[in-house]
């Protein structure tokens, strides 16, 4: 019996384990090329899974980064900027990104219902409903003084900025306020108009009033946003459209109109009052009178200081009632009495004299000035004229005093011959014959120098005036 070797023994050979070794090293092969295939795919889905936390944050958009669903960061440090940023994909984490830029918000609440045809056609040419105003369907405002208005509003809004770039706290708390902000600022809006029409007139906002209106909405409007810590701003409300309720157009157009003419006949008036003060004494006029009445629409802020011709009159009131008082007391009465009409005459004495120099001053003009230069002109020629008489009388008293007789012939002489010598006059001599001549017409010669006299007088007096007036 032969021995059979053993399968440990060196030199010996195992044909049926070589199949079972190439089997096992080639199933270790496929397993290590599967176990680093799915490594790869899953490096793969790692990488695709964080690139899902890229996001693109557009212009006028900021974005928030969330972590677990908090905000991740605070202040400045949690807002992200315009620009690619990468966050913890979800469920981890997200972007969420605002709009930052300026929307835009129609509210017709408050106007009537209309037909697509009705609202192109013109206001005035709109009907109004055979029923009147339909609740639920037309909306309107109730002013203070119990009547209706129906406007349109728009407006602007935006998350709040600090100069060019938006306020990390209001983004942070309009995500953290606001679900949805058109619903928000609608409400915010209805009820500041509703607020805002109920303290002003009909006439306040229409037609003419929108401006001021909407401002008052806009306010309004803020404090309620900010009452809620929105984030939100209001840049900018507009009424674009106004009206009463079409039944009522009409009337108040006539009002309108008759308002505005009224307006225009007052400030015409106001300008020729103006005009007229302004010929009559120059720049001066309004320290003197005082302003005849505001003109609309150039109203100031500053109250002129009262007139000084006012201040006099009423001065001068005073003191004919100290006078009268003073004449009808007695005793300690009558003592204050006249004291009060020494402070009065002393007051009108000072205005007076106020009044002198605002006359005499260079800003008076016009024809108060014409009548001060024709006066200096006047009182300058008596004046030289007097002098003259008084020389005169001055060298005549000796010789009159020496030959009294003498000089009056003399002077006479003088007076009949200035006056018989003058140009204008026609002598006649007539002789002693007791014959009638009977003279038909002046003769031409006499009628032309007549006639030149007078014009070279006109035109002397004509010329003296002219320089009187310049100053």
């Amino acid at each position: 019996m032969t021995d059979m070797p053993s399968p440990n023994e060196p030199g010996r050979s195992d044909a049926a384990g070589e199949p079972m070794d190439a089997a096992g090293r080639s199933l270790a092969d496929a397993l290590r090329l599967s176990f680093r295939f799915l490594s790869l795919i899953m490096i793969v889905v790692l990488v695709a899974f964080a690139l899902t936390g890229l996001t693109q944050v557009q212009p006028n958009e900021c974005g928030v980064r969330l972590l677990f669903g908090r905000i991740d960061g605070a202040g400045s440090g949690a807002v992200i900027g315009e620009g690619l940023t990468w966050s913890w994909p979800e469920p981890i984490g997200r972007i969420v990104k605002v709009n930052v830029g300026q929307r835009e918000l129609a509210i017709d609440e408050f106007w009537f219902h209309e037909s697509p045809a009705d609202a192109l056609k013109p206001l005035r040419d709109k009907l109004p409903p055979s029923e009147g105003l339909r609740p639920g369907r037309d909306g309107a405002l109730l002013t203070g003084d119990r009547g209706l208005v129906h406007v349109k509003v728009r407006c602007f809004y935006t998350i709040r900025h600090r100069g060019d770039v938006p306020d990390p706290d209001a983004v942070l708390a309009f995500l953290a306020n606001v679900r949805d902000p058109a619903e928000m600022v609608r409400s915010a809006v209805c009820n500041a108009a509703i607020d805002a029409a109920a303290t002003r007139t009909v006439d306040a906002i229409y037609p003419t009033g929108q401006k001021d209106f909407a401002d008052a909405i806009a306010e309004r409007a803020q404090q309620h946003l900010d009452r809620f810590a929105s984030g939100l701003q209001i840049q900018q409300i507009l009424v674009p459209t106004s009206t009463v309720p079409l039944e009522a157009v009409g009337a108040f157009d006539a009002v309108t109109s008759a308002r505005q003419d009224a307006d225009r006949k007052e400030n015409k008036a106001m300008g020729e009052a103006t005009l007229l003060l302004l010929n009559t004494a120059g720049a001066s006029w309004a320290k003197l009178v005082g302003n005849p009445g505001p003109v609309r629409g150039l109203e100031t802020a500053t109250r002129p200081a009262e007139p000084l011709l006012v201040r006099y009159a009423r001065a001068r009131e005073r003191l004919d009632a100290a006078r009268r008082q003073a004449a009808g007391a007695a005793g300690a009465a009558q003592a204050a009495a006249l004291r009060d009409q020494q402070a009065a005459q002393a007051e009108a004495d000072d205005l007076l004299k106020q009044i002198d120099q605002v006359l005499m001053s260079n800003e008076t003009g016009g024809a108060v000035a014409q009548i001060f230069v024709s006066a200096r002109a006047y009182r300058d020629t008596i004046v030289q004229r007097v002098d003259a008489w008084a020389r005169t009388f001055e060298e005549l008293l000796p010789r009159y005093q020496a030959t009294p007789a003498l000089l009056m012939s003399r002077l006479w002489e003088d007076v009949r011959s200035e006056v018989l010598n003058r140009p204008t006059n026609e002598a006649y001599y007539l002789t002693g014959a007791g014959r009638t001549f009977l003279q038909i017409g002046r003769p031409p010669e006499t009628a032309r120098r007549i006639r030149r006299e007078f014009l070279k007088a006109e035109t002397q007096q004509r010329q003296a005036k002219q320089a009187a007036r310049q100053p």
